[in-house]
Order: C-alpha cells, then sequence, then structure tokens
C-alpha cells in the first residue's frame, strides 16, 4: 500500500497528465492555478525541478529588534527531504524529514518518532506547497480576499489523505499570497507566503514566508535547485544521547491519589522526580534541584502547557541513573516550578529511547532496550502519535465522537477538553468550576461529567471532565484518573503502546 504522501503525489501526477475536460474561463480555479504554475516556472514531477539545497535563517522580532533564532538548512531529492534547525546559541539541531514512507521528527538529543495522525496531515499539506504540488489539484473558487495591498482570489483543493487549502492567489501574476491549511478546522495555519527566489533559471521556490501572527520569520538566502544531494544526507540523524541498560528488571514508584514518582540520580546527586507523559519538553528539574546537581545553563527557552507559557533553561546531564539504567549525554531543561513537590518532571526525554512498562497495578517501572518485543503482551495494541512529544491516539466521547487523546499522567482529572467538543460535536456535560494548575500558571476550567470515554472496547461511564481554553477542535487531554485503571507498555521508539485493563 503506498504511504498518504506518495499517493497524493502520484494523483496529482495523474490529474495533471488527464488535463482539463472543459475550457476554462481566464477567472476560474483551473485558470489560475495554472497562471502560478506558469508564475514558477515548474511543477513536481515534471523532471525540471528534482532537487534542491536551501540554507536561511529563521528570525525573531522583538521590541523593534531582530535577531537569529535558527538557521536552517533544507534538502530535497524527489519527494524525500531533511530539514535541519540549528541553534547557534547551543550548537544544538532538530531534524525532520520524509523517508518515502513515512515523515520523522527528531529532538536535540536526536530521538526520533514518526509523525503521524493530524500532524502528518499537515506535514503532506506543507510539502505540497514547497514541492510545487498544488497545481495539479482540481480546485473551486472560494471568493476574494485582499493580502497586503494585494486583491487575491482563493482557490481551495482538498487532497485525498491531507488538509484541505484555500490558496490566495494574486491573479495579475499568479504568485500565492497567503495559504490557509485546514481552512474550516482545528488545525487552520495561516502561512503568508512573502517572497518567492529562483532556484535554477526561470524555476522559482517561496523563499520567505511566516505564520500569521507570528514573531517568526523564515528566509531562504541560498536556493540551489538540481543540486547533487546524496540520498545518506536525508537519513535521520545519529542518536545523540545514549543508554546504558543493565537492569532489566522492575523497580518501585510510588503512586499516589494523583501522581507517579520514581527517584533517580542526575550526575550523581539523588532526586525524586514525577513521571509525567504529558511532559513533551521532556525532562525538567526544578531550578532548586538543578543547583544541588550543579547543573549549568546553556540557553533560555519558553515552556508551554496548561495555564500558559513559563521560562525554561537548557542544560547538559552526562548521567541520568534510573532503575540502574544509565541515560548519558542528554540535553534537559530546568525551571521555577514554585511549590513543586518533587524535584522535577520527567517525560518525552524518558521514555522516547526506550521500552517503558509503568504497571499501576504491581507499582512499578521497567526500562527495557527498544529492541524488545512486545507483541506478546496482552491488551489493546495501538499506534500513538508522538508529534507533540506526548503519546495522542484514538478515544472515543459519548460512543460516537471522535477524538485525539493525549494521555498525561501528569494531570489528576480525568478529561480535559475545549469548547468545540460541546458547541460543534455535542458532548452531553453538567459543568461547575474549577482552578486548575499547569507549567504556565492557572487557568479557571468548567468542570462536570460526561456519558462516557472508551478506548477500544472498554468504556468507562461517567467520567469527569473540564472545559479548558488551552484546547479547541478535536483534541482532548485524559490524564491520571484514567490512566490508572491500566497498566501501560509504551514503546516509543515505534511509536506504539500496549493498555491492559486492571482487574479490580
Amino acid at each position: 500500500m503506498k504511504h498518504p504522501i506518495a499517493l497524493v503525489l502520484a494523483l496529482a501526477l495523474l490529474s495533471s497528465a488527464l488535463g482539463s475536460t472543459a475550457p476554462a474561463r481566464a477567472d476560474d480555479a483551473a485558470s489560475l492555478l495554472a497562471k502560478h504554475r506558469t508564475y514558477v516556472g515548474w511543477q513536481f514531477g515534471d523532471g525540471t525541478l528534482t532537487s534542491l539545497k536551501a540554507k536561511g535563517k529563521i528570525t525573531t522580532t522583538k521590541d523593534g529588534k531582530t535577531e537569529t533564532y535558527r538557521d536552517v538548512t533544507v534538502l530535497r531529492l524527489g519527494i524525500l527531504s531533511r530539514t535541519t534547525l540549528h541553534d547557534p546559541k547551543t550548537d544544538r539541531s532538530e531534524e525532520s524529514g520524509f523517508t518515502g514512507n513515512l515523515f520523522w521528527q527528531s529532538d536535540d538529543n536526536g530521538f526520533k518518532s514518526p509523525v503521524l495522525g493530524d500532524a502528518q496531515k499537515l506535514a503532506i499539506d506543507q510539502d505540497m506547497i514547497f514541492n510545487e504540488v498544488t497545481t495539479a489539484m482540481p480546485g473551486v473558487l472560494r471568493g476574494n480576499e485582499t493580502i497586503d495591498g494585494t486583491p487575491c482570489t482563493i482557490v481551495r483543493i482538498s487532497p485525498q489523505n491531507a488538509f484541505a487549502m484555500d490558496l490566495y492567489v494574486d491573479p495579475s501574476t499568479g504568485a500565492y499570497k497567503r495559504v490557509v491549511i485546514d481552512p474550516d478546522g482545528a488545525n487552520q495555519t495561516v502561512l503568508d507566503i512573502l517572497a518567492y527566489a529562483p532556484a535554477s533559471p526561470g524555476k522559482l521556490v517561496a523563499s520567505k514566508y511566516a505564520r500569521k501572527n507570528s514573531t517568526r520569520t523564515l528566509e531562504f538566502t541560498s536556493i540551489e535547485g538540481n543540486a547533487p544531494v546524496a540520498p545518506a544526507a536525508l537519513h535521520p540523524p545519529d542518536q545523540v544521547a545514549s543508554w546504558t541498560f543493565a537492569n532489566g528488571k522492575p523497580f518501585p514508584v510510588t503512586i499516589t491519589d494523583d501522581r507517579v514518582y520514581f527517584e533517580a540520580t542526575v550526575n550523581g546527586t539523588k532526586g525524586k522526580f514525577i513521571l509525567d507523559t504529558g511532559n513533551g519538553i521532556g525532562m525538567v528539574f526544578t531550578k532548586k534541584f538543578a543547583d544541588r546537581a550543579n547543573l549549568k545553563e546553556i540557553e533560555k527557552g519558553v515552556g508551554y502547557g496548561i495555564g500558559g507559557a513559563n521560562t525554561t533553561h537548557y542544560a547538559k546531564v552526562d548521567a541520568f541513573v534510573v532503575g540502574g539504567n544509565t541515560l548519558s549525554n542528554v540535553i534537559a531543561h530546568y525551571s521555577d516550578f514554585g511549590n513543586l513537590d518533587a524535584d522535577g518532571i520527567i517525560g518525552y526525554t524518558l521514555l522516547a529511547g526506550v521500552i517503558s512498562r509503568l504497571s499501576f497495578s504491581e507499582r512499578t517501572l521497567t526500562i527495557e532496550d527498544p529492541s524488545t518485543d512486545i507483541s506478546a503482551v496482552q491488551g489493546i495494541h495501538t499506534v500513538v502519535d508522538l508529534s507533540s512529544g506526548q503519546p495522542t491516539l484514538p478515544m472515543k466521547l459519548d460512543k460516537t465522537i471522535d477524538v485525539n487523546a493525549t494521555l498525561d499522567s501528569g494531570n489528576p482529572l480525568y478529561v480535559l477538553f475545549g469548547q468545540d467538543i460541546i458547541y460543534k460535536y455535542g458532548v452531553r456535560m453538567v459543568r461547575g468550576e474549577l482552578l486548575a494548575g499547569g507549567v504556565g500558571g492557572y487557568e479557571v476550567e468548567e468542570c462536570g461529567h460526561i456519558d462516557d470515554l472508551s478506548i477500544g472496547p472498554i468504556d468507562f461511564q461517567t467520567p469527569s471532565a473540564c472545559v479548558s481554553p488551552a484546547f479547541t477542535g478535536r483534541d482532548v487531554l485524559v490524564g491520571f484518573a484514567f490512566m490508572k485503571n491500566f497498566d501501560f507498555v509504551f514503546d516509543y521508539p515505534h511509536s506504539a503502546m500496549v493498555v491492559t485493563p486492571i482487574e479490580r
């Protein structure tokens, strides 16, 4: 079976080969897409621009000052790609790309995960834009709008296995001024295309763009079309952090009414930590513990979560030892958590490179080599999307509403979701109010009970739920109160998970 993006590109090329069956008016969708194709001088698959090397910068503007946020390098060979975001301050890099079979991403520790679900659809759309696939798709007119003083006509295309896109075409030139991905959905993304530049004689590519209302702008300063690109250069990077596995046996954890705690040492300093699957940043210590462990700041950043944003500091950890196993050469973070009853909150960085077994029934955690075979484990086997660094899987509310559920062992509640779940999708809920906290502070949430929450064949009746302004669309968070009813095997390296109900 073809991968979704390969299928999209194949259908696009077939559509182009078949051509239009009726004469096109000067102002219809097909003519506008054809005008864009003429403007850029190429279309994916026509053989004229088969590879690309591009370098540039993402700049950020604040208080009238512009500085480099990341250096950017993009390599493309047909539909294969690799993008490197390099931090000039810390010499750290994050990578992403497409292998021809799957989209992948890698964090600054080199931990890799496939990009799945809605994040994959978004990646397909972005590749279609910058690989000039959009002109091969059928479109319909959606009205007119002026973008930065330029009157534009909106053409909507609806590719299979991806989100619909609204293309804002300048009818006088054919240039795209704006692209809106998923225009009517919860994943709406607005990209303003600010400039085009030549990749080779007569072949233009989008060279400068920004998300609407963002302070960051990406601009390529060097673009080389039909450049030699070795297939090996498109492979995901090697892992920087490394594990030494010395104990594959369960070790005890402390489970309270709303938390999972475990002990570990950081550069030889012992600490007590919260196991938080909702921590996509990965490994965050308190400022007090970072001082005790003598961690040195290498950069400041921002962490996001329920309640807003919080300043975070990057630091290098030589050895994080848990259950007799050692994670070496790892980038971690520390922040001021106020009155946190632990020395830190640990999530993705701990789980990303291992098989981990969290047993609520036995009150144990097990860390194992990622080559461990979990196919014989009894329970519900499911694929999880780790695009955010958090395990997200399909679940249902009220037996009928499909949602993208993120498992967050650091949140004490059953379910959190946005207003869309009630007003757009019709979940029934009796509500009161609750003050809830997260990494960025506190927010007021309306809480009550919903009728039903299910994963596979397992239903939970009338679980507690809260409405949070941090969520939109079909995204929900499922917390500790739900998770404590199961044992889990997390296989992050293969984007897999096994969920086993605990018999009471």
